[in-house]
Order: structure tokens, then sequence, then C-alpha cells
């Protein structure tokens, strides 16, 4: 199985002006590699934990059926479609009340009640659409905006040269590399 996300969304996934205020930058000189920044943060944050700060579209596409396909983002809000290419090679919608999709809790799923036959050489036979991510900032979780912030902060010039608590600059790659792995919702099957 593999995923595919659809265009990513415009505009940043957490308010420059939050991560300006966090990073103690005033004036916008520094705004464009601040926003790059924060892109490549939630990127990242994407990529190890399976977390989806910003709203999209993905697709997870197999080979077969699966009784129960896991949905490899979190938090899912919603299944579009279940599609699939008949014995004929024509790509077929299968109606909704021919699977469920279970997107309460960490791990989402869409099980299939019945099977019907795909087409018997073909990669990529069945596809599931959904939408996975948090529709606005303010509906991300503190303890991924802390992360987001940490994580921008480490990219940001290495800003931390002093200690901080009982973390310092050198530990604090292991220390988000750690939060990163805390927060993770990936399994592997």
């Amino acid at each position: 199985m593999k995923v595919k996300a659809g265009d990513k969304p415009q505009g940043l996934a957490y308010p420059i002006d939050r991560v300006k205020k966090y990073l103690r930058v005033t004036g916008t000189d520094q705004d464009e590699i601040i926003k790059t920044m924060i892109s490549a943060s939630v990127d990242l944050i994407e990529h190890h934990t399976w977390i989806v700060l910003q709203s999209r579209t993905y697709t997870l596409y197999s080979d077969n059926w699966e009784t129960h396909n896991t949905l490899p983002k979190y938090p899912v809000t919603g299944v579009t479609s279940v599609k699939y290419y008949d014995t004929n090679n024509v790509q077929q919608t299968m109606p909704s009340s021919d699977y469920w999709a279970d997107i309460v809790g960490e791990l989402s799923r869409v099980t299939i009640d019945s099977f019907p036959n795909l087409y018997s050489d073909r990669s990529n036979a069945v596809e599931i659409a959904f939408t996975a991510g948090y529709s606005t900032w303010y509906d991300i979780p503190e303890e991924y905006q802390r992360l987001l912030m940490l994580i921008v902060s480490d990219m940001y010039d290495g800003r931390h040269s002093s200690v901080v608590g009982t973390i310092s600059s050198e530990d604090r790659g292991p220390a988000t590399r750690n939060l990163l792995n805390n927060y993770s919702k990936r399994i592997f099957t």
C-alpha cells in the first residue's frame, strides 16, 4: 500500500506572528525564512509522526482488497470514496453502504463488507480517498503546537546557545527526535 497526498494547502499551518513572538523576532526582514521553516517543520512532523497539522486530501492505493485498510494519517476527518478497477479494467465507485469508516481514535481504518472482483493485472487497483488534518491552527492540540515551535526554533540559526532547563543546545536534536517518536502515530505492517 502507498499513500499520495493531494495538493498542499495554501498558507501556513501556524501563524507567523506567534512563531516570531516565540523566537523573539521583531520586524519583517526574517519573515520569508521563518515561513519556510514553519512549512518545513510541518512537513517534518507529518513525515515522522503521520500527524497532519493542516487539512488536506490523500489517496491510499492498494493492489488488492484488504479487510481492514489502515489510513496512515492522523486525525482522519472523513472518507470520501472507495474506488476499484473491475474485471473489465473500468474504475468503479463502491457504494458507501458496502464499507464503513472508523475515524475515531488514533488509527483510522476502512473496512470492506464484500469484495468485488478486481482486474487481475493491475497495480493500485483499489483507491481510498480521505481527508486528514486540522481545519485551523486553533484546532491543533497544544502539544503539537509546542513541537512545531521547538522544531522551528531548532532551525532558526542555532537560536538556543544557552542551557534551557536541563536541555542544552547540544541535546536539542535528540530531544526533538524523542518528541517526534513519542507523538508518532506510525504503525508498521
